[in-house]
């Protein structure tokens, strides 16, 4: 039995698979245009907040020289904008000073996960008291990428999970990271 090949039919095919292209087009959300940032101030986390809070790349010019720079974040920051990037450019460390979090991820939206992406930056000495994630908690679905990041001395009490990084059944990426010496009730480094 041989196949032929009806042309009517194949126009009715492509007709109909371009028609359903095009709605997918013009459903789809366009993402929002994010703004980028350079930290100057780094004496305390106002500045880094500020520019955190829209979202976008965000990279450090401490003092106007470029010099290393620690600085205490208090409270924890929030992040709730989606593809947001913080570069320390391996001169920057955020600190809990022991009291705080340093960063806590909302929750992705389904179909548009939060990312939150860390580069060249340390990570110290957070410290969530009894809730999750010493240094970094991540809510559902939040998307999370470090690298070349180390997150250290960081810590959780009682029965509190992650006293590095605790990720709630959200998506962890780690390259060339390092999670050194933090503590918990369960799961150290990450749990």
């Amino acid at each position: 039995m041989a196949l032929s090949f009806n042309p009517g039919i194949f126009r009715a095919i492509t007709l109909a698979f371009g028609l359903v292209m095009l709605l997918g087009l013009l459903l789809a959300r366009a993402l929002p245009v994010q703004a980028a940032g350079v930290v100057t101030d780094c004496s305390n986390d106002a500045q880094l907040r500020s520019m955190l809070a829209g979202g976008g790349a965000v990279t450090f010019n401490c003092n106007g020289n470029g010099s290393p720079a620690t600085i205490v974040v208090s409270p924890s920051i929030v992040i709730t904008t989606g593809l947001t990037t913080l570069d320390g450019g391996n001169k920057v460390t955020l600190s809990g000073a022991q009291h705080n979090r340093i960063f806590y991820v909302d929750a992705g939206v389904f179909g548009s996960p939060l990312g939150f992406t860390l580069r060249h930056i340390v990570l110290a000495n957070g410290d969530a008291g009894t809730g999750y994630g010493g240094c970094l908690a991540m809510g559902f679905f939040a998307t999370v990428l470090l690298d070349d990041v180390t997150v250290q001395h960081c810590r959780t009490e009682n029965n509190a999970q992650g006293g590095g990084i605790y990720n709630a059944l959200g998506n962890l990426t780690l390259v060339s990271s390092r999670v050194l010496t933090n503590s918990a009730g369960a799961g150290g480094g990450i749990s």
